[in-house]
């Protein structure tokens, strides 16, 4: 018992001997072991349907290394053989190995060997490797050419030089998946926001000069002049500006924007030159604001067209560089910015500046727009209050010609609701069928439409918040013509009024187109100068203003059927072509006035009712009668007796009641005749949707916030509040984007090729030796416990078993019991 508690002692000793010295061994750092790879860095992936032909790429080549003599300089070379079909004009690497930190020589070539048939050798890079290397990773770029048309394999050799020379140790691919250029194709942050619309072009790893690194600048690149680039989402660039030149379309698609995530904000987002179209899209410079960015520079060497687009949170919205294109601004809202909305540097060429039917107001304080004697500028909202000369500077602009209320912002899309829209003989609806025009007569004219709103003082062109305000049935409309036009033909205007049930009963009641008195219909002109108009008159009636100079109205229907009022506009009447339809605001309303308005009329009868038991008839009579007359005798007539008779009887021969009776059995009835006019004041709104321009107006944005500087133009001024303009706004205006193209599903199932990433991070320690030495240290310790218990287990048994052989031959020796049977016992 003894020797084995001894044994038992020294085995767990020993044990923990064994731990104790396994973990005070030096650990040997384990370099993690490199796999033989090509694979994208960025993006990640390309779109299902594949890389867009243009597409920059950025790829890591990971290797390992082993037979290299560190002692021959350069000793690692890397060799890059891409397709000849995909015209890739160059490959660029980075300056260091990921693994190594050694410097790669970009350029050698000295010991790439001769291309693969079907390849072309694009660049190589050469590196010392010091001793102990095992492997290393280095990261190259490049764009697949504009006009590759198929798929292929991305090629990579990695030589090491020996003592006796140059030795290929790896040949790397990359299969790719390639989509040719299109005329219409679109730009994403990555392959996920593309989803099925091809070919997409997503942002790569570089932030570089002119905007490469970004999808953006790889899809402008790549497509043909005239081809339509469509921004997918909220889509971000990066710090360079992005360089647009060549005639194109930059689109947005269902409400884009595009923006930026980062902090370094001292260059322009878009430099567009001549022959871009911007439109749809919004632009804001993301986190800038000490400085912002300014977001759209133009070098107008040919005309440039901006239009439906949202300029927001930015230095200068536009800046207009010198050149001898036209810029035309229409249809886009400018707003919130620190600088301009629209600022034109002077131009010794015949450059042109022209903006008309924008929203231009809350930037900086004071002007908004400055044109250095090189553009005109009318047809805009430019604020509530204050002097409409200080608005502008140095622009041709005509006070009269000023919108008198914010256009209306267009629902999930960029910009605002208006359009430029021809005047042909056929009835053309426009703005989801709330106006139409036709032309009777004469030749094609092109018209501007914009849309105001309805649901806010905000919404009413020059009049808001005054006692001349209409319940709206439609939007508040402004048109006029195009500069240039000079219709000699009737203009056909058809407003809707039915956009609310209680619009439409109202409006062909017997008050308005009931009556049959085309002065009485509900469709309201206003003229903004010259005391045309009385406040807002019908189209229908003589004009009210003390100019009008007695003129007469202008035909004006109630088309019931179609729920519209229809005007015709000439030049016998007013309003007319010639004098009013440089600035016409319209809408379908009702007076808010009560004396004047009885948009619901309620004639009530309320009966007295008094129940009565019994019927209880009254009748009173009064009758004076005297029914015998007085004869009289003359004495001097013996034989005929003189009568005398006084016919006066005092009677009334009809009797005098009092009619208090219940003409019906147990009921007294008293009738009393009673008429409510009863009349709501409150608009009647439209059905489905809210035209309240929500976000109007915003507070004139400063360089440490903003300004009490009242804003332009208009008789009110209305109560400002500070709100981030955003959607919301009903949709309107006729000019859209393209339709966009369908994506289609590759006919070939594209083949995605795993990211494998290098491991960058320094080498860390390699504890596995600790680990196996505890697990072997306490395998053999249990192991040893367990063998002594078994042991000592056994040892017990067999003293035991000792002590019962020894016990059991004592026993036999001894003399039986006399209750035993014996040899000996006595016989009976």
């Amino acid at each position: 018992m003894r020797g084995l508690g001894w044994i038992i002692t020294i085995l767990i000793g020993i044990g923990i001997l064994v731990v104790w010295g396994l973990g005070t061994l030096p650990l040997v750092q384990a370099q993690t072991a490199q796999s033989n790879t090509l694979s994208l860095v960025s993006p990640l992936a390309c779109p299902v349907a594949g890389c867009a032909a243009g597409q920059r790429l950025n790829v890591r080549a990971a290797f390992s290394v082993g037979v290299y003599d560190p002692n021959q300089s350069p000793n690692v070379q890397v060799c890059v053989y891409t397709p000849v079909n995909w015209s890739v004009p160059e490959v660029t690497f980075s300056p260091q190995g990921i693994i190594s930190g050694a410097t790669y020589a970009a350029g050698d070539l000295s010991a790439c060997e001769p291309a693969p048939s079907g390849y072309e050798l694009k660049n190589g890079a050469s590196a010392t490797l010091g001793v102990d290397q095992f492997g290393d990773a280095l990261d190259f770029a490049f764009r697949i050419g504009a006009n590759a048309g198929s798929s292929g394999t991305l090629r990579v050799r990695v030589l090491e030089k020996t003592n006796s020379g140059w030795v290929r140790i790896q040949d790397l691919f990359l299969y790719l998946w390639i989509i040719p250029k299109a005329t219409n194709v679109y730009v994403a942050n990555d392959a996920t926001a593309c989803g099925q619309f091809n070919p997409c072009y997503v942002n790569s790893y570089n932030d570089l000069t002119n905007g490469v690194g970004t999808g953006l600048k790889d899809a402008v690149d790549a497509v043909d002049p005239g081809s339509v680039v469509n921004v997918l989402g909220e889509y971000s660039i990066k710090s360079q500006t992005v360089v647009i030149d060549k005639p194109l379309i930059l689109q947005g698609v269902n409400n884009a924007a595009l923006t930026y995530v980062g902090s370094i904000c001292d260059q322009p987002m878009l430099y567009l030159k001549g022959g871009v179209t911007l439109r749809d899209l919004t632009i804001r410079d993301g986190a800038c604001s000490s400085p912002s960015r300014d977001l759209v520079i133009i070098e107008p060497t040919g005309d440039v067209r901006v239009e439906y687009v949202t300029l927001i949170n930015g230095k200068d919205a536009l800046h207009v560089l010198s050149g001898g294109g036209q810029v035309l601004v229409q249809f886009s809202h400018i707003q919130g910015n620190q600088g301009y909305a629209i600022l034109g540097e002077p131009d010794p060429s015949s450059g042109r500046i022209v903006a008309v039917g924008n929203n231009l107001y809350g930037n900086r304080a004071g002007a908004q727009v400055e044109c250095n004697n090189r553009g005109k500028v009318n047809h805009n909202f430019l604020g509530w209050g204050g002097s409409l000369t200080s608005a502008v500077s140095q622009c041709e602009f005509d006070p009269i010609k000023a919108l008198g209320a914010p256009i209306l912002r267009r629902n999930e899309h960029a910009g605002v609701s208006g359009a430029r829209v021809t005047v042909t003989e056929t009835k053309t609806y426009a703005f989801e069928g709330r106006i139409a025009f036709q032309r009777v007569g004469g030749t094609d004219f092109d018209l501007y439409i914009i849309e105001h709103g309805a649901g806010s003082t905000l919404n009413v062109p020059f009049t808001g918040g005054s006692s001349d305000d209409l319940i709206p049935c439609s939007s508040y409309w402004d048109l006029f013509l195009a500069e240039g036009s000079s219709p000699s033909s009737t203009l056909n205007l058809f407003f809707r009024y039915d956009l609310s049930p209680g619009c439409a009963s109202s409006v062909e009641s017997s008050l308005y187109c009931g009556s049959g008195n085309p002065a009485l219909y509900p469709l309201w002109w206003y003229h903004p100068a010259g005391n045309i108009t009385q406040g807002w008159d019908t189209t229908g009636q003589r004009p009210m203003g003390s100019a009008a100079a007695g003129s007469n109205g202008q035909t004006t229907v109630c088309l019931t059927n179609e729920k519209q009022i229809r005007v015709d506009i000439d030049n016998d009447g007013r309003p007319n072509l010639l004098s009013d339809l440089s600035y016409l605001p319209f809408v379908v309303g009702l007076p808010a006035r009560p004396e004047t308005l009885t948009p619901s009329l309620t004639a009530s009868f309320t009966p007295s009712i008094t129940f009565t038991a019994s019927i209880t008839p009254t009748r009173t009579v009064t009758r004076t009668i005297t029914p015998i007359p007085t004869w009289t005798r003359s004495p001097t007539r013996p034989l005929l007796p003189t009568r005398t008779r006084t016919p006066t009887p005092t009677r009334t021969p009809f009797a005098t009641r009092t009619p208090s009776r219940t003409p019906f059995g147990g009921v007294t009835v008293t009738l009393t005749s009673q008429v409510t006019f009863s009349v709501t004041p409150t608009p009647p709104g439209f059905s489905g949707q809210t035209l309240t321009p929500a976000g109007y107006p915003l507070s004139s944005p400063t360089g440490t916030g903003s300004t009490s500087e009242p804003a332009y133009p208009g008789a009110k001024t209305p109560v400002q509040t500070t709100m981030t303009p955003g959607k919301g706004y009903p949709s309107g205006g006729m000019t859209t984007a393209p339709p966009l193209q369908t994506a289609e599903a590759s006919a070939e199932s594209p083949v995605i090729t795993p990211s494998a990433t290098a491991n960058t991070k320094p080498l860390q320690p390699d504890h596995q030796g600790v680990i196996w030495a505890v697990v072997l240290g306490g395998s053999f310790l249990v192991g040893a416990v367990l063998w002594g218990y078994w042991y000592y287990h056994r040892y017990l048994k067999k003293k035991s078993l000792t002590w019962v052989e020894d016990t059991k031959s004592s026993t036999e020796a001894e003399t039986p019991s006399s209750d035993e049977p014996g040899d000996h016992s006595p016989s009976s």
